[in-house]
């Protein structure tokens, strides 16, 4: 199959999901029946679904919880005498 020049242009512009998304659509016989609003829809997605993941923080470090001891207030629990 030859290479579209989409593809080319996808990539020069530096959307890379939606170049792999386009080229993986072509190659499917089922994409013959999507619209072209689905397709875009297809691309935009996997293209924002791959910002997300590249811009999420690889590993997540468990925050540092910081205690103190506690202190618990005295009460007088008998009747005041008068």
């Amino acid at each position: 199959m030859l290479k579209h020049p989409t593809l080319d242009l996808l990539h020069a512009l530096g959307l890379y999901g939606m170049a792999k998304a386009f080229a993986e659509l072509a190659e499917t016989d089922e994409a013959k029946g999507i619209d072209r609003n689905d397709w875009l829809a297809l691309l935009l997605d996997r293209e924002a679904s791959l910002r997300r993941v590249a811009l999420s923080p690889v590993s997540v470090e468990p925050a540092e919880i910081r205690t103190r001891p506690l202190i618990f207030p005295r009460f007088n629990y008998k009747p005041n005498q008068r």
